[in-house]
């Protein structure tokens, strides 16, 4: 069997992001601690710790997003999938539509060169592709542990016993 397996590659992109999630949450909580104790007018500290709470709490989102794929994909439970998959697929569709939304601002009413707003779209368009290549293996991960959720076992009539098993139990 190969070591590159959809479930090796899953456990890996959720640990990746689960450690990079924990370094931006602490490296946001000490930004916090920075701007609480710098000498800053007090709009600005207003609007400093405005701009790094909102990545703090995205941040604790997406913990609590990673923490619940990898307990789904260790105890082969779909249903804890389901919510990162879920919010993953709205985030690649918004994802787009901010970028045609940028791409139209840029061209449209902010009038700059449309090499430049081409340039601007294209770079999204490789960031959501790298986002969904990322995304493909849990994905599948998630269709496969579904469907092997969703098949009932067979049962025999004086043992009790399972007749077969699924590649998930």
């Amino acid at each position: 069997m190969c070591c590159c397996t959809v479930r090796c590659w899953s456990l890996f992109l959720a640990w990746s992001n689960l450690i990079g999630c924990v370094i931006g949450f602490i490296l946001t909580v000490a930004l916090i601690f920075v701007g609480a104790n710098s000498e800053m007018q007090d709009e600005r500290q207003g609007m400093f710790i405005l701009n790094i709470l909102i990545p703090c709490i995205v941040c604790i989102i997406n913990i609590v997003l990673y923490v619940l794929l990898l307990v789904g994909i260790y105890q082969k439970r779909h249903r804890l999938m389901a919510v990162f998959v879920y919010t993953t697929i709205v985030g690649i569709v918004l994802g787009v539509i901010v970028l045609i939304g940028v791409f139209i601002f840029l061209l449209i009413i902010l009038k700059h060169e449309f090499v430049y707003s081409i340039v601007v779209l294209v770079v999204g368009l490789i960031c959501i592709g790298i986002e969904i290549l990322a995304f493909s293996p849990i994905y599948i991960l998630y269709k496969r542990i579904r469907k092997a959720n969703s098949v009932p076992e067979q049962y025999g009539l004086s043992t009790n016993q399972p007749l077969y098993k699924t590649d998930y139990n």
